[in-house]
């Protein structure tokens, strides 16, 4: 089993969507995929039931996109290893929660300065955990890439001390395609007019290079 938890201190910055996204993903590849939703909010678990599911703490269920949803607001239950494949945590933006989980990645989504300062003092938590960290800009436009691409240049420094954290290649762009997961509850490639464009495209090379890094087949 391959554990990847999605955090970052700041809320907002495209956890939830990244996590549902990757167990899409996932799933689609024939992979057992559990989507642990630590986040109360719950948006996970709502796109993956279809929209209108009322969620109770500690629901479990199968989604109609092929992986199977917990949600379990700020707590890790003890999970079985031999049923999954991979689990993907969707968590808070809670420093207490960090010390619950495990991962073999650390998926970390930043949006700009703010995500990053926030953040900041828990990298190095993650980092002592011993897996891997990924950092991810997300929500890229031209206004903000000098900005990213700032705050990509001197965060370098950690990955230099770090063998095992690194940056993703790419971003994710503002993109109707992303945007419209939460309305249609589908992948960006599956919603409309998503196939094909830049956002669902980043999205999907995002996805495997998750995979690559967890040594799962995408």
């Amino acid at each position: 089993m391959k554990t990847v938890a999605t955090y970052s201190r700041k809320g907002g910055t495209g956890k939830s969507t990244i996590s549902f996204i990757l167990a899409c993903f996932a799933s689609a590849a024939g992979h057992r995929v559990l989507l642990v939703a630590m986040d109360p909010q719950g948006d996970g678990p709502r796109w993956a039931s279809g929209g209108d599911r009322k969620l109770m703490e500690g629901d479990y269920f199968e989604s109609p996109l092929g992986f199977t949803v917990l949600f379990s607001p700020r707590y890790m239950p003890e999970l079985d290893t031999t049923d999954w494949d991979l689990v993907v945590i969707d968590m808070p933006p809670e420093v207490e929660t960090v010390s619950q989980v495990n991962p073999n990645l650390w998926l970390t989504p930043l949006d700009g300065r703010d995500a990053v300062l926030d953040t900041m003092p828990v990298i190095p938590q993650m980092i002592a955990s011993g897996a891997q960290v990924l950092f991810v800009m997300n929500k890229v436009d031209t206004a903000g890439k000098r900005v990213m691409e700032t705050l990509h240049e001197g965060m370098e420094s950690i990955s230099e001390r770090h063998e095992q954290v690194f940056f993703w290649s790419d971003e994710l762009p503002v993109a109707g395609s992303i945007a419209r997961v939460p309305s249609y509850f589908q992948p960006p490639w599956k919603v409309p007019f998503g196939k094909g464009t830049k956002g669902a495209n980043s999205s999907l090379d995002l996805c495997t290079s998750v995979m690559g890094m967890l040594e799962l087949r995408s």
